[in-house]
């Protein structure tokens, strides 16, 4: 909501994928999104701009 309120398309939004286990518990980060890694927002950023 606060993305679309400020003009951002959805395509430009990266962010850590939670996941989860089969009981609810929290069990780490999508490690193919590049802001899971280390210089992964630089890499975002470079998505963007293309």
């Amino acid at each position: 909501p606060v993305a679309a309120f400020l003009g951002i398309p959805p395509e430009n939004i990266y962010a850590n994928q939670l996941l989860f286990g089969s009981a609810g518990e929290f069990a780490g980060f999508d490690p193919e999104e590049p802001t899971s890694k280390t210089g992964g927002k630089a890499v975002a950023v470079e998505m963007i701009k293309k």
